[in-house]
């Protein structure tokens, strides 16, 4: 209230789609109003806007944290890396038919539960596809189970196998979060503001063929690898500060780097997860 209460002021934020509508009611109601358009600093309330797949993971990524107003929201991108990983730990393909089957009856039972039921639907396919690749059913490896002719047979992963791409399939994740950001991060602010992320997919693929080469005689990582490497790392020390001061920025680089400690433990917590399925 202002002017001795004699005023009143309202400020309040609506979608753009509503835009139309509002301006319609207030010239109706004789009301002087002001129009902006939201920025940043106004920490505006966040609305999501996604289709019908990615709309379904929207609680599980507001149980973590809703983008700001003006960031990106990660949800569509997240959706189906959920999906999978979730049908990667159940690890087993009787299990997310279980998952699949109730959850489509329950959809006809219990209506206002609809959203959160398909979101089961689609975590029980995950688990089906994802365990296809070990044909484990209830426990048991198909290929032991059943007469498949030894072509079918060769097509399962072994337990080693299913490790591995464990691994590497944490590892795309990482690098397809850093691509995403550093895409996002250069549309919004400049090619400079990307170039940090884009160093550290460098720096992960290179790690990962290096310690493959290791592992397996047939895989060699070529020499200029290791120079575009070289160059992954200079994009760490010297873009990951958006301070003008060059000592500032590679301080920042020198820190920075401690990121591989969270690789890491990507690598483990995946790697824990297969260990303990299989």
């Amino acid at each position: 209230k202002e002017a001795e209460g004699n005023l009143v002021i309202m400020t309040g934020f609506a979608p753009v789609e509503n835009r139309d509508t509002i301006t319609d009611m207030l010239s109706d109601e004789g009301v002087f109003y002001i129009m902006e358009e939201a920025v940043k600093e106004d920490d505006p309330p966040v609305k999501l806007n996604n289709g019908f797949f990615s709309r379904l993971y929207e609680p599980i990524g507001e149980l973590y944290m809703l983008p700001k107003y003006g960031e990106l929201d990660l949800t569509p991108y997240f959706a189906p890396f959920y999906m999978l990983f979730f049908g990667l730990c159940l690890g087993d393909i009787g299990y997310g038919l279980v998952l699949l089957i109730v959850s489509t009856i329950a959809k006809y039972k219990l209506p206002k539960f609809k959203g959160y039921l398909t979101l089961i639907q689609f975590l029980g396919l995950g688990a089906v596809l994802m365990a296809t690749l070990s044909g484990v059913f209830f426990g048991t490896s198909l290929k032991e189970v059943l007469p498949l002719p030894d072509s079918i047979k060769g097509l399962f992963f072994s337990d080693l196998k299913m490790f591995w791409f464990s691994i590497l399939f944490g590892l795309f994740q990482i690098v397809f979060a850093r691509i995403l950001n550093a895409i996002y991060m250069i549309s919004k602010k400049g090619w400079q503001f990307g170039m940090s992320n884009i160093g550290w997919s460098i720096l992960i693929i290179w790690a990962t063929l290096k310690y493959a080469s290791t592992m397996n005689d047939d895989i060699t990582v070529p020499g200029y690898l290791n120079y575009i490497a070289m160059a992954g790392a200079a994009m760490i020390l010297f873009f990951s500060s958006e301070s003008k001061n060059i000592f500032a920025r590679v301080g920042s680089g020198v820190v920075s780097f401690w990121d591989v400690t969270s690789i890491r433990s990507e690598e483990r917590r995946v790697g824990k997860e297969c260990r303990s399925r299989w």
